[in-house]
Parts: structure tokens; sequence; C-alpha cells
């Protein structure tokens, strides 16, 4: 038994499918997966034979999705599952989501989103094509070498610029308590106050710099788009062919600064570079060019989005309890993380 998190599968009733809190295993997640791809092979495959695996088991312990690959002579597809009932509404419209911004763009080089092949009205799931290549986050984490890491980081802003440009902008005035709300209810938290967070000391004092900022950043233009929601270095596909982004669930109107922070953030943290190759925002400088270029922007130091990018560094390291046991290697990545944050804010 492989367990891969806290949460069990109730089978009595596939197209209703209810989570208890026990253990979910791989076997359970296959057997669900397996009764999916019965409804598929009715609807389009016929007896077409499958090979399932898990693509996701090895993320979080607790999971609403799971992603499971289904490969035959003739296809390979992948069944994006959903575990969670109350979910069930949010999550067709992922489905419906997904194929819109297909259709939008499935004829713009290099750009791609996943076709949706099927989205059933019985069973929590619903099919994709399969997206060959590696994330970007992957390739960094597992050292596979990439020729140019700078046009990756150029295609990521083409690729998020074409999702922004789906609904027209607006711009509204940047409220920096707005921005920081999250944080600071995290931060207040008797459980989880900055004196509970890893180096408590050092992170009260970047803290302060960037609550001490705010008013220079008060009322500029903050642009607000349709946004990803959950675009960081697992969800953008790289291949020869181009980049293919994944996982629509949480698209909506939001501040671009998030989609664009949360990226560079979670793509740029899983290398370690030569302090002089990192920028003013604790980023790798032609990393961060290339995505700023690709995206269509012109970044000058007053802009928002280099609040937000300081502000996705702080949140990334207060989830961090000062009693973190780490691996070797976890250790190391959140120590540079918190060297990355000391040269986003030496010019603070």
């Amino acid at each position: 038994m492989n367990p891969l998190s806290s949460l069990a599968i109730d089978m009595s009733d596939p197209a209703k499918i209810r989570v208890r809190p026990v253990q979910t295993t791989a076997e359970t997640v296959l057997e669900v997966a397996q009764k999916c791809l019965s409804e598929l092979q009715e609807n389009m495959f016929g007896q077409e034979v499958f090979e399932l695996s898990i693509l996701n088991s090895k993320s979080a312990d607790i999971r609403r999705f799971y992603a499971v690959r289904a490969r035959s002579e003739n296809a390979d597809i992948v069944l994006k599952i959903n575990l969670f009932d109350k979910q069930r509404d949010k999550f067709h419209r992922e489905a419906k989501t997904q194929q819109r911004i297909y259709d939008q763009y499935r004829d713009v080089a290099h750009l791609h989103v996943p076709k949706v092949l099927y989205a059933s009205e019985k069973q929590p799931f619903f099919a994709m094509e399969y997206a060959q290549g590696s994330t970007i986050y992957g390739a960094l984490r597992n050292h596979i070498l990439i020729e140019d890491e700078d046009a990756i980081f150029h295609q990521a802003g083409q690729w998020l610029a074409k999702i922004h440009q789906l609904r027209a902008n607006e711009n509204v005035s940047f409220a920096p308590n707005e921005a920081t709300r999250n944080l600071t209810v995290r931060l207040n938290n008797a459980e989880k106050a900055v004196s509970g967070t890893y180096l408590a000391d050092e992170f009260d004092g970047f803290y302060q710099k960037l609550m001490a900022s705010r008013g220079a950043f008060e009322g500029r233009d903050n642009p607000v788009v349709l946004g990803h929601g959950d675009f960081h270095g697992d969800n953008l596909v790289f291949s020869n062919s181009g980049c293919t982004g994944l996982d629509f669930y949480n698209v909506r109107r939001l501040s671009a600064g998030l989609d664009i922070a949360r990226f560079l953030v979670h793509a740029d943290l899983s290398q370690y570079e030569d302090p002089s190759k990192v920028g003013a925002l604790g980023l790798v400088q032609s990393h961060q060019d290339a995505f700023f270029d690709g995206y269509g922007l012109v970044l000058d130091p007053e802009h928002v989005f280099n609040f937000f990018i300081r502000l996705r560094l702080l949140e990334t390291w207060s989830k961090f309890p000062a009693e973190t046991h780490l691996t070797h290697v976890a250790q190391s990545s959140l120590d540079l993380m918190v060297q990355r944050v000391a040269l986003a804010f030496r010019d603070q």
C-alpha cells in the first residue's frame, strides 16, 4: 500500500464520490480512475487498453485532485479527478474554462493549452491531452540541462500575457494594506506569530521593511486581469514545440502581479546562482528581464510588481515554522530563499 493522503473514497456511489477522514492509497486512486476510464471508453475509445499511472502522487499529503495519465497504443491522455464533492461545480467550470482558452489560442505557435477531450456529467473527472515535456521547476530541481534558461522564462512571460489578454485589463489604485492582508493575518495568528517563524528575528526585520515601503506604492496603477490564479513552475510544461499551461481551477479576476510574483519566485528559487547574477528583487536578473520582455512590460523600480515579488518571498518564508525539521536538500532550499530575501531588500 502506498499512502497518498489522509483521505479515502467512498465508492458506494461512483456518481457521488464522497470523502471521509481515513487513508487514501494509490490503489484507491487508481480504482477511481479505472471507473472514470470505463465511462470514457464507452463514449470515445471503445475497448482500447490503457495503462494508468498517477502523475502527482509525490505532491502534498492531502490533495483535492489527482492527475492520472492513461496511455494506449493510440492515445495518451490525462484524467483529472476531483475528490471533493463540494468542489464539483467549480471543477466542471475548470474544464469549460480550459477548453475556452484552448479554442482562443489553438493556432498560436509555441503557446499551448491541453485540449479537453471529454467532461463527465456523471463522475467528477474530465479528460485532456497529455502535455509532453518537463516543467521548468521540475527540470531545475532535478538538474536537467536547459540550454537557454532565459528563453524558457521569455516563453513563460509570453504565455501568461496571452492569458491576461483574454479580457480587457483595468487599472485600479494599488492598496498595499489589502495586498499584505493575508500575510498579516497569518503572522497575527497566535499559532503562527512572527516569533514562531523560521529565523524569526531576520524575518521580522524584512517584514517591517516591506510594511514601511507601503506608502511609496499606495495609489499606483495596479493592472487587474483575468488571471491564472496558480501560476507556478510546475504548471508550465516546456518542450521543443513551446510551452503548455496547466491547471485552470483558480482562473479569476486578480492583480496581474500576483500571477507574475508567484511564478518568478517559485521557479527562480529552485537553483543556486552567483549572487552577482541576482538583481534588486532577489531574482536572477536575466530570468526576470527575459520574463518581462516576453510579457511585454518594462519594469521600472516603482512598479507595483516589485512590491508583489518581495511580498511573495516573505509569504513563502512565513510558511516555515521555527521548529522545522528538514532534509538537507530542503534546508538548503530554505537557506537559499533567506539569502534571496536579503538581496531583495538590500536597497530598502
